[in-house]
C-alpha cells in the first residue's frame, strides 16, 4: 500500500460503550506505554465517561497526544465534550481542554459521495475549530493552515489500515506491543459493527465503495499528512485549448466536404487528453479539468453538425 503511516487501527465492535470507560481508558494507557505517538477516538463519548477515574487520568496524562470526537448538530448543539469531567477540564485549562476535541462532521456531495474533508470548521462566534482528522494528524505531522477544505486522495489504498478487533488488543499488547510503536492509533467502529456511520467514497478504480466512518477519517488523516497532494490546476489554459478544439471541430463539420477524417483526428486528441489526465492524476495528484472544457466543446460540435444538415450547401459556380 502507498501509505505506511497508519497501518494499525483499533476497532470497537460493541454497540454500547457507556459502561466501558475504565476498560478503554486502561487499555489506551497501555497503548501509549507501548510507544504509540497518539490515539484518536472516533466515537462520541457519553457523559458517563466523565465519572471514570481511568479515563480522566488518560486525558490528564496525554492531552497533547489524545484526540476526542465532537459533533455539531444542525441546531448548533455540540455533542461529545461532556465526556470530560469539569475538574479535569479545569486542571487542563481552557486552551488544552478545547484542543482535545476535533469535529467529526462530514460534507457529502449531492450524489451522497464524500470527496472532500476539512481542516477546520468555523463556529457561530467566527472562531475556527479543527476537524477530527486535522487534530489527529497534528500529533505526528505539521498541518497546513489552508485550504480549509481539501480533496481526499482517492489513490490511498485503505487496505493499508490493518484493523485489530478491540477484543484482540490485550493479546497484541502482551505478545507484540511493537506494532503500536510510533503509530497514530485510530479507535472507532467498523462496517461490521453496524449503525449509520457508513459512507460512500470514490474507489481507486473509479467506482464507489462503502466504508466506515473510521476508515473515512483515516483517509483524511493520511491525505493531510501527505501534504494534501490532490490539487486542481488553473482552468484558463485548458479552456483556451478547448475553445481552439471546438473551433477546429466546428469548422471541419461546417466547411469540409468530407469532415470525418478531421473529426476522427480531433476525437483521437480528445481521447488522448482524457488518458493523460488520468495518468497525471495517478502520478502527481494534479486534477486536470474534464467536464468544464469538454461539455461545451461537444455541445458546439453537436450544434455544428445540426447546422450542417439544416443549412443549404454553398451553390456551385455557374459557367457563363
Amino acid at each position: 500500500p502507498r501509505s505506511t503511516l497508519f497501518p494499525y487501527t483499533t476497532l470497537f465492535r460493541s454497540a454500547s460503550l457507556a459502561n466501558r470507560a475504565d476498560e478503554v481508558g486502561g487499555t489506551l494507557e497501555r497503548i501509549f506505554a507501548a510507544g504509540a505517538r497518539g490515539v484518536a477516538i472516533d466515537v462520541l463519548l457519553s457523559k458517563e465517561w466523565s465519572t471514570s477515574r481511568s479515563f480522566s487520568d488518560l486525558v490528564l496524562r496525554h492531552p497533547g497526544n489524545l484526540t476526542l470526537a465532537a459533533f455539531s448538530s444542525p441546531k448548533g448543539e455540540i455533542k461529545g465534550t461532556e465526556s470530560v469531567a469539569d475538574l479535569t477540564a479545569i486542571a487542563l485549562g481552557p486552551w488544552r481542554y478545547e484542543a482535545l476535541f476535533g469535529f467529526v462532521n462530514l460534507d457529502e456531495d449531492p450524489d451522497g459521495m464524500v470527496r472532500r474533508g476539512r481542516l477546520a470548521f468555523r463556529d457561530l462566534d467566527g472562531n475556527e475549530r479543527p476537524s477530527w482528522a486535522a487534530r489527529a494528524a497534528r500529533v505526528i505531522s505539521r498541518v497546513p493552515s489552508t485550504p480549509r477544505q481539501f480533496r481526499i486522495d482517492p489513490r490511498i489504498d485503505a487496505s493499508g489500515f490493518a484493523p485489530i478487533s478491540w477484543q484482540d488488543v490485550p493479546h497484541a499488547l502482551a505478545t507484540r506491543p511493537w506494532i503500536f510503536r510510533n503509530r497514530l492509533v485510530l479507535v472507532g467502529g467498523d462496517v461490521e459493527a453496524g449503525g449509520e456511520d457508513v459512507h460512500r467514497v470514490p474507489h481507486r478504480r473509479g467506482q464507489s465503495s462503502m466504508i466506515s466512518g473510521l476508515v473515512l477519517q483515516a483517509l483524511q488523516v493520511d491525505t493531510i499528512v501527505s501534504g494534501l497532494p490532490v490539487r486542481e490546476v488553473a482552468q484558463a489554459p485548458f479552456l483556451a485549448g478547448a475553445a481552439l478544439w471546438a473551433g477546429l471541430a466546428a469548422a471541419a463539420a461546417l466547411l469540409a466536404r468530407r469532415p470525418w477524417l478531421f473529426l476522427a483526428i480531433l476525437f483521437a486528441g480528445l481521447l488522448l487528453y482524457l488518458g493523460l489526465s488520468v495518468a497525471v492524476f495517478r502520478t502527481t495528484g494534479l486534477l486536470w479539468p474534464v467536464t468544464v472544457p469538454l461539455v461545451p466543446t461537444l455541445a458546439v460540435l453537436a450544434l455544428a453538425g445540426i447546422l450542417r444538415r439544416v443549412l443549404p450547401t454553398y451553390p456551385r459556380s455557374q459557367e457563363p
